[in-house]
């Protein structure tokens, strides 16, 4: 029979998969003080937590340990994505006719002011 602490862990977990799954990076971050305050409370309830818990809560875990590190990667790549667009905005690699790799900058359109 499942803990009152266990039955709560798995609703949260459920919670946070749903956040993960829909990039709501708000409610991860509020759920997350939630859950460390509920994880503390299962450790010193961890006595009465039956196998059959412990082995939902554990793929549960594992499932949104997968969902975290699939963001991430995602994240990474965006940000690198938005870095290689910012470069070429800026800048133009080629390479000389001797094979060596040229940045040409691109000019920058300078404003004369006159007073």
């Amino acid at each position: 029979m499942a803990t009152r602490n266990s039955e709560a862990a798995e609703v949260l977990l459920d919670q946070e998969r749903e956040a993960l799954v829909g990039s709501d990076f708000n409610r991860l971050e509020k759920l997350l003080n939630i859950k460390e305050d509920l994880f503390a409370a299962l450790e010193s309830d961890r006595d009465h937590l039956t196998a059959e818990d412990l082995s939902r809560l554990r793929r549960a875990t594992a499932r949104n340990q997968r969902l975290q590190a699939a963001t991430i990667r995602g994240l990474r790549s965006v940000i690198e994505r938005l870095d290689a667009r910012k470069r070429a905005a800026a800048h133009l690699d080629t390479y000389t006719a001797q094979g060596n790799k040229c940045d040409l900058v691109s000019p920058r359109s300078q404003l004369e002011r006159k007073a």
